[in-house]
């Protein structure tokens, strides 16, 4: 029995020798943090193109419910100045969350513009025949135009400014007008454009989705933000859907609109379908919560002495600062890279840039060196695939709404579906995978295959008139 005892303590003592060696190891291979890299520093050096107040679009949406006549773009400036200052002393948002929580940071409201009338329940943008199921709201719809007045003429202004430039600091507490007041206006006058296109009332409608569409790919080129952008892709698709109806109405005289129709169904500029600005203010917004991770941790944990243990033996050694930074850039920089592809090499590269991803958020050997950092940068690594699918879906849906315009007129004046299919001068394909969009006889649509679910969810067919006379 003895000898049993003296056995398991030598395997005991020969376990902790090894056990210190190797934490010893790891000490000397984590000693020094790395150098900030040049990528890291080239990231870090994007600031917002910068946009007079007066002219800034975002400012107007943060401030959208501005009191009664207050300047919405005053009254954004304010939120977002306040916002900054609090960002830069609160990068994890956890003293900020605290107070409202509490109760004590809520910015007072009760003379804020509000939404007034009761909720709106109109159909959804992408729902097929949205017109006529729109139609049958416009005495409700009407009524909540009247109710809401400042906020429709509020609207309305904001669609004529020039510029888009989201001056918040990166910050998962940021200002978003995302579900605000402003979402709801457009919503409503998007359900009164159909009403007016339903009811004949063409110039009306075109006015409102004209602006509309003008206005969300200004936020489209303008964006630096990866909500802001996503945000805008979706009210484009959602306006363009309305305008696939209509040029789906026998009533809608689509050649007396089409030099507007044309523009507004121009292919995505570069800008609109860049993702550059956006990864590097993704990067930004990454490395003000990586680099306040030390003193995050020891701030949380200050009151626990376990988590002090941990944190001086393991978290503390283990986590470089510079390094996981440099290892965030490299990630950045490989999405950032896909905006110099054109939009018939971006699939290859995408799944490259995919693959190289995925690979960051695997354990391999070298994770023994920042092994925290590792960590960290592993979990958002593949995370980003989506966003480029979306605007991809966009460049093609335009490109789709765009040529149900050029069949419906074409074939108005006698062409022949079969001619069209083979014409050349109608990019009536996805600038993406070059593929044609496919025409199906049998429910005399035009559509492609969506890449996102976004997309699968516009819905991706749009209906060509074909007289009875023609293919």
């Amino acid at each position: 029995m003895k000898a049993v005892a003296q056995g398991c303590l030598r395997i005991l003592k020969w376990a902790l020798i090894l056990c210190t060696v190797l934490y010893g190891g790891l000490l000397l291979v984590n000693l020094r943090d790395e150098e900030l890299s040049p990528e890291e520093q080239a990231l870090a050096a994007y600031r917002d193109p910068p946009v007079a107040d007066d002219r800034n679009a975002y400012l107007a949406l943060v401030g959208f419910d501005a009191p009664a006549g207050t300047n919405p773009i005053d009254e954004g400036a304010r939120r977002i100045a306040e916002h900054n200052a609090a960002a830069a002393g609160d990068p994890w948002g956890r003293a900020r969350l605290a107070k409202i929580a509490e109760g004590k940071n809520q910015t007072p409201g009760a003379d804020r513009l509000a939404w007034a009338g009761g909720a709106l329940k109109v159909p959804n943008a992408f729902d097929s025949r949205y017109l006529e199921l729109a139609s049958a709201h416009a005495p409700e719809v009407q009524r909540l135009v009247g109710v809401n007045a400042q906020l429709v003429s509020r609207y309305r202004a904001l669609q004529k400014l020039a510029a888009f430039s989201d001056t918040a600091a990166p910050d998962i507490l940021a200002p978003s007008f995302l579900g605000g007041s402003s979402s709801q206006i457009r919503q409503l006058l998007l359900a009164q454009s159909a009403v007016d296109a339903h009811f004949a009332r063409s110039d009306r409608a075109m006015d409102f989705l004209s602006d509309d569409i003008e206005f969300w790919r200004r936020v489209l080129a303008g964006g630096d933000n990866v909500i802001d952008k996503m945000v805008a892709v979706d009210f484009v698709a959602g306006d363009l859907h309305v305008i696939a109806d209509l040029l789906a109405t026998k009533t809608f005289d689509a050649s007396r609109y089409r030099s507007v129709l044309l523009r507004l169904t121009s292919p995505l500029t570069k800008a609109e379908a860049d993702l550059n600005a956006v990864f590097a203010k993704e990067f930004a917004f990454n490395a003000a919560l990586l680099g306040a991770m030390p003193v995050e941790e020891r701030r949380v944990n200050s009151e626990s002495r376990g988590h002090q243990v941990w944190n001086r033996l393991f978290y503390e050694p283990f986590f470089k600062p510079n390094s996981t930074l440099n290892r965030s850039a490299r990630l950045f920089s490989l999405y950032r890279g896909l905006s110099g592809n054109s939009a018939r090499e971006f699939l290859k590269a995408q799944d490259e840039v995919g693959r190289q991803a995925l690979a960051m958020s695997e354990f391999r050997i070298g994770w023994i060196y920042n092994p925290m950092g590792h960590i960290l940068v592993g979990i958002a690594a593949p995370a980003y695939q989506v966003y480029g699918a979306r605007v991809m879906d966009l460049s093609a849906y335009v490109n789709l709404v765009r040529a149900q315009l050029e069949w419906r007129t074409r074939l108005a004046s006698g062409s022949d579906v079969s001619e069209l299919l083979l014409d050349a001068k109608i990019e009536a394909r996805n600038p993406y995978t070059d593929h044609a969009f496919h025409w199906d006889p049998a429910d005399r649509s035009l559509g492609f295959e969506a890449a996102s679910e976004n997309g699968k969810r516009w819905g991706t067919k749009v209906l060509i008139l074909v007289p009875t006379s023609g293919g």
